[in-house]
């Protein structure tokens, strides 16, 4: 049996269904697109689909604020009038005066030009279509369709990629927002620690602090109490935003217990009370309150944290081994201090957990260890913390990592002398 050929009514349904499956894909396509290349695309596709002799796109965001023209033909200066202020209903129309114009004024030949325009978005608030052709029987029923269908899919991508534009634009500004915001409340943080550490004829006090965020859950403070001397550092559980405003409540709270003169153990038990009473999502910490005399009596309190140490300016260390629970943890927690008597030219060094589980890019913690042997070898605090910084090697820290430091220097200067 012979076989039948494609008949021209056929060939002709095809490229229309073709046409129409890649008109109605234009979003899904071109979303990720370049709004000039949407517009660009538009324009190619419906002169090939349309086999036309000019089109000429024109999109334009609802406030006005983004334009976009793209042209395919030889348009001639009547087609930009149209596309920019020709006021057009919701439905495709042609031009006034029968929709057809003559070559001389439509384009560079004496073929005349069949024009339609067709509105983007309601009444053209999005732009508009101006497609020019010489067929005879342009528009027909496929052409309006096809039109209709571009019209339609080309306004919903470009509206989908303005969108999409200005929530980026958005959002950058609510990061930028938000990180000034990060940057101030990490300047007035570092700010409540780097302020003026009060110093006595007896001991020197030094501290730094290095949060793996902009602003983090570590703290230390420094404040006098009678005739002696106080040192504090907390890491309060978790990190960034919310770490670091309990960990300011909690100093606050802490600097005026002391500042009050309350016994360390109630101290540690109003913070311990005070996490426990509240819908604080498990929030907890760890501390070391440590108050030393003139004479070098130390009486400390260690609340889940990384045990003290003292060095001795001839060598040796010992660990302070004394501990309670982390305050937040248990209600009904009990908390006892415990002593130590400094030698002049001792040092106690506190540190968080931060600093001594920093890791290099070997995935090797810098430890106890290290620590001991660099607080032995007589390293001041910023040799010891640059240390960290050297084993870390730019490698990211995981903790906020801080370090404290209290040198007891003379037992006979019995003025307190703060300054």
């Amino acid at each position: 049996m012979k076989k039948r050929g494609v008949q021209p009514e056929e060939e002709e349904l095809r490229h229309a269904v073709r046409d129409l499956v890649a008109l109605s894909t234009m979003p899904a396509a071109w979303i990720g697109c370049d709004p000039h290349r949407l517009a660009e695309g538009v324009a190619d596709l419906l002169r090939s689909a349309l086999r036309l002799d000019v089109v000429g796109i024109r999109f334009q965001s609802s406030d006005s604020e983004t334009c976009i023209e793209a042209w395919r033909g030889n348009p001639s200066s009547a087609f930009p009038e149209w596309l920019r202020e020709m006021e057009t209903s919701q439905e495709l129309r042609q031009p006034p005066q029968g929709g057809t114009a003559s070559g001389a004024n439509l384009a560079a030949t004496d073929t005349a030009l069949r024009v339609v325009v067709a509105p983007l978005g309601v009444q053209g608030d999005c732009g508009r279509i101006v497609v020019g052709c010489s067929r005879r029987d342009f528009p027909n029923k496929l052409d309006n369709l096809l039109l209709s269908v571009a019209a339609n899919q080309a306004v919903t991508t470009f509206q989908l990629q303005w969108a999409k534009a200005k929530l980026a634009e958005a959002y950058e500004g609510l990061r930028t927002s938000q990180q000034k915001e990060l940057e101030a409340a990490a300047f007035i943080q570092q700010g409540l620690m780097a302020a003026k550490v009060p110093q006595s004829a007896f001991a020197t006090v030094a501290g730094r602090n290095l949060p793996c965020k902009e602003i983090g859950g570590d703290f230390f403070t420094v404040a006098p109490v009678g005739e002696g001397l106080a040192v504090v550092i907390a890491d309060v559980s978790g990190k960034g935003t919310s770490a670091a405003i309990m960990a300011s409540l909690l100093q606050g709270m802490i600097q005026a217990d002391l500042q009050a003169r309350l016994p360390l153990r109630e101290i540690a038990y109003s913070a311990n009370k005070f996490l426990c009473t509240r819908e604080l999502d498990l929030k907890y910490a760890t501390l070391v309150i440590a108050c030393v005399q003139p004479d070098g009596e130390l009486e400390y309190i260690n609340c889940g944290h990384i045990p003290p140490l003292v060095t001795h300016e001839g060598g040796g260390l010992v660990r302070l081994r004394e501990h309670n629970v982390p305050v937040g943890l248990l209600s009904n927690a009990e908390f006892m201090s415990a002593g130590f008597r400094l030698r002049p030219g001792d040092r106690l060094i506190l540190v968080t957990d931060g600093f001594t589980e920093a890791e290099n890019a070997n995935g090797d913690f810098f430890g106890e260890q290290r620590l001991e042997e660099c607080a032995q070898g007589g390293k001041p605090l910023d040799e010891i913390f640059s240390a960290l910084r050297l084993f870390s090697a730019g490698y990211p820290i995981q903790d906020d990592c801080t370090i404290l430091e209290l040198a007891y220097v003379c037992k006979d200067a019995l003025a307190p002398q703060f300054g």
